[in-house]
């Protein structure tokens, strides 16, 4: 569907006296902006989300740091939203350009639009980020150096399409297609031969969830395996292994970053990126330590957890059972000069890629953000790319943000857990509410 054009006379100025507008009018050639009314310059989402109309003067130390890499990753977000609409004329503009700060500038101020992100509540999000990062492996289990496996897509899940539309639904009724998918079969309440039943109410399910993790028992669809029935050696048998780790922490920070990279013992290098999940809830290691206090905000790290576990062993079962969120890996083949591949489907980038809840930020869309560094505290405003989606990015006011590879990385990323503005890019002729969600 074509986008309403968003500059569009308003009735008010219809309505205004002939000197009235007239005077406007040499206000406007003198040089001063028409300044549209709050109502009409704030466009709700929903009761959780308002886009507030800004100029680009209004975004804190802009242009920031507009630099070659800003142009490379753009035209990455182009290589998927070119097929858009609302995107092309910016996209095929986007390949023309001169790699250089005054062309970018130049290009974002005349083709987009800035729409500060709000809550009725505040005008300041959450910013934390994310790493890709080296795990110590081995190709076979070794009880004391790696008896902690990283697996593959189970041969036994069912990743099933589940449409909003369906979410309402009490009964499901599926059957295999042609090509070996789960589709649903419409108007049943009951299975019949070589068709399964699947009742939604069973499946853990928010209003962001597109895709069903289920196994088959009988003629029954149901949840995944949970983590701690993975680690129990529930379903094992039909999980490929790619390789083992030395840590159970560690391989818990490969899940919550979604990607890594895995160095065997012969040096080989493998990249493991994202494949599926269990379908289940995530919840935070982290926060459940502090909030029963087994740990300090100071020491809630990957190192501090370790040095936790180490010292209450007994403790590990409850630890499985707090996340319930159980991440699947594939090898993929990306250059080590390349970052993961994100949930846009093209390789992210250091410090220039973020993840976002794509219910209010479309992906592969610019985003401007002022928050602070997370070790020097000092200023840092920057335009990046929402390239990216994580299972905990919930809300219109949260950002994570990709900080790169290895353990510097991982170092600076623990510690970026600061309030930031957020300004959403569309360009021009589109408005938040027909931007392509």
């Amino acid at each position: 569907m074509q986008p309403k054009k968003y500059i569009k006379k308003p009735n008010f100025l219809k309505k205004l006296p002939l000197w009235y507008s007239i005077l406007l009018g040499i206000l406007c050639f003198s040089g001063c902006a028409l300044q549209y009314p709050t109502e009409y310059a704030t466009f709700l989402k929903s009761t959780v989300v308002q886009y507030r109309l800004k100029r680009f003067s209004d975004l804190p130390n802009w242009p920031g740091q507009l630099t070659e890499p800003t142009l490379k990753v753009f035209l990455k977000s182009c290589q998927v939203l070119h097929m858009q609409p609302n995107w092309r004329a910016v996209c095929i503009k986007a390949k023309k350009l001169a790699p250089n700060s005054s062309a970018l500038q130049e290009f974002f101020e005349s083709e987009f639009t800035p729409w500060q992100l709000l809550t009725p509540t505040t005008h300041q999000g959450l910013i934390t980020s994310y790493y890709e990062p080296l795990l110590k492996g081995y190709h076979s289990f070794n009880a004391q150096a790696a008896p902690y496996p990283i697996y593959g897509i189970p041969r036994n899940i069912w990743l099933i399409s589940y449409p909003k539309s369906l979410h309402k639904a009490s009964i499901l009724i599926f059957r295999f297609s042609a090509n070996q998918k789960m589709v649903i079969v419409p108007n049943k309440k009951a299975p019949g031969k070589n068709e399964w039943i699947l009742y939604p109410q069973k499946f853990w399910h928010d209003n962001r969830t597109v895709l069903l993790s289920a196994r088959i028992i009988g003629n029954e669809l149901v949840p995944y395996y949970t983590r701690r029935e993975i680690h129990e050696g529930q379903g094992i048998a039909d999980m490929p292994v790619l390789g083992w780790v030395e840590s159970w922490v560690d391989l818990a920070y490969l899940q919550i970053q979604g990607s890594g990279r895995i160095q065997f013992e012969n040096g080989q290098v493998v990249r493991l990126n994202y494949a599926a999940q269990n379908g289940h809830p995530f919840v935070s290691l982290a926060k459940w330590l502090m909030q029963y206090k087994k740990l300090s905000v100071a020491q809630v790290s990957k190192a501090g957890i370790k040095d936790w576990l180490q010292k209450h062993p007994a403790d590990f079962p409850k630890l499985l059972a707090v996340n319930p969120n159980y991440i699947f890996f594939q090898e993929t083949a990306i250059p080590a000069t390349e970052g993961p591949i994100g949930a846009l489907g093209v390789s992210i980038t250091e410090k220039l890629s973020v993840a976002i809840d794509a219910r209010y930020i479309p992906l592969g869309a610019p985003v401007y953000i002022a928050t602070k560094h997370p070790l020097t505290h000092k200023p840092l405003n920057r335009l990046v790319f929402a390239q990216d989606k994580g299972s905990e990015i919930k809300g219109p006011l949260r950002i994570d943000w990709f900080w790169g590879f290895g353990e510097q990385a991982g170092t600076e990323a623990e510690k970026m857990h600061q309030l930031g503005n957020i300004w959403l890019l569309l360009p021009n002729k589109v408005r938040p509410f027909t931007a392509e969600f």
